[in-house]
């Protein structure tokens, strides 16, 4: 025989409870206003159940949740085990991609009850990056020459963009060669710029180059963007400005005193060209300024110095001997004597084509072709005395000089000097 069954029943004491599981299905994130979404699995993991509404506190971002009326047993509360499920979006700024991550942390909470706190990391794709770009702006021109010249005042910019994703920090911009010649900008923000302007005055060592090479340098404490040191082109902005060049120069030459000791000692042959011609060359490595070989005038100066020219000769006829056939001791008729004319340059040129001409003589002339000063031309010849001169009572000579110099005994000359006479009594 069986007993009737008996029942005892002991009550659990309440235990509200709530479990949550953020999540998200966006890997990463690469700019600003991209959109991370996220999902919140909000679960009564208690033994009580709890009146809706379930609500997500996130420290980022405003959760919706839908009605507890949609889920389970759709009885208006969240019953033991059972679950909802929340979501959320967030909009990606400049300072997670600075950053590098968005973190946010989330809990749940329904009819009084708050579950422990969930958080989801998503990553940031940083690409730091930026150009640069270096540019000759404007040009004082301070000759008016409209090319860039020597003195001229030329204006600069260095211009850093930020072509990346992420913000640039400490951009420093620096160009030894301009006025200012740095700049420090500490943040650059995606497609910002960082500008260095200064001023440069070309020099001649500029000109003497042909250009202006002027090199920038770019450097930021953002990792992988211009380090210190780095040599990437868009670290080391470089420009190069064509300076005008016009080589070109003058000569002069000149005789600037007379002084034989170190200077050019004139010749008799400058004396007989009535000037001294003196041509100098110049030449240098200078393409277009007087290459080796030009004919130009300004790399052949030449100079002409006039020398006085003075022509002159004396001229002196004599008996110098009498042959004195009879040996009377005087001049006689038959007495063969001898005559010499002398002509002598007195000049400073030399006398050309000397002729020293006397009928009576013999022989009767001679030529030289050539007479130095202080030189002579001897002319030497006898002659026998005639009744004729023994009747006049001396015998009267004469010659004549001529020369082809200018202003010297030219032929028909009556000077004393180009008609020497001697008279001998017979």
């Amino acid at each position: 025989m069986t007993s009737p069954p008996d029942t005892t029943t002991t009550p659990l004491a309440p235990d509200p409870r709530l479990t949550i599981d953020k999540t998200t299905t966006t890997a990463n994130y690469a700019a600003v206003g991209d959109t991370i979404s996220y999902s919140y699995l909000v679960t009564n993991s208690g033994n009580v159940s709890l009146t809706g509404p379930v609500t997500v506190a996130d420290d980022k971002t405003t959760v919706s949740c839908p009605a507890v009326t949609t889920v389970g047993n759709l009885d208006g509360e969240l019953d033991p085990s059972e679950s909802v499920t929340c979501t959320a979006t967030y909009t990606v700024t400049l300072a997670d991609l600075n950053s590098g991550s968005v973190t946010n942390i989330a809990s749940a909470t329904a009819d009084g009850t708050t579950s422990p706190t969930d958080q989801v990391t998503v990553n940031a794709t940083q690409t730091p990056a930026l150009t640069s770009v270096k540019a000759m702006t404007a040009n004082a021109d301070e000759d008016g020459s409209g090319t860039v010249t020597v003195g001229d005042t030329l204006t600069y910019a260095v211009t850093m963009t930020n072509t990346g994703n992420v913000s640039l920090a400490d951009v420093v911009v620096t160009d030894n060669k301009i006025t200012p010649n740095t700049i420090t900008c500490a943040s650059v923000a995606p497609a910002g710029t960082c500008v260095l302007t200064g001023t440069y005055r070309v020099t001649q060592t500029d000109a003497d180059a042909g250009n202006v090479v002027n090199a920038a340098v770019i450097t930021t404490t953002t990792p992988g963007a211009c380090p210190v040191g780095s040599t990437a082109p868009e670290c080391n902005p470089t420009v190069t400005v064509v300076v005008t060049q016009t080589p070109a120069l003058t000569s002069v030459k000149a005789m600037t005193a007379n002084a034989d000791e170190d200077g050019i000692r004139v010749t008799q042959t400058d004396a007989d060209a009535g000037n001294v011609v003196n041509a100098a060359v110049i030449t240098t490595t200078t393409p277009g300024v007087c290459p080796v070989g030009s004919t130009a005038a300004e790399c052949n100066p030449t100079v002409t110095v006039v020398v006085t020219q003075t022509p002159a000769l004396t001229s002196v006829k004599a008996m110098t001997a009498n042959a004195d056939e009879d040996g009377s001791g005087t001049v006689t008729v038959g007495d063969t004597l001898t005559y010499s004319v002398t002509t002598t340059n007195t000049g400073n040129v030399t006398l050309a084509d000397v002729v020293v001409t006397d009928s009576k003589i013999t022989p009767n002339t001679i030529t030289c072709a050539s007479v130095a000063p202080a030189g002579t031309c001897v002319l030497t010849g006898t002659y026998r005395v005639t009744q004729t001169d023994a009747d006049a009572g001396n015998v009267v000579n004469a010659a004549v000089i001529t020369t082809t110099t200018p202003g010297v005994c030219p032929v028909g000359s009556t000077a004393a000097e180009c008609n020497p006479t001697v008279t001998r009594r017979s």
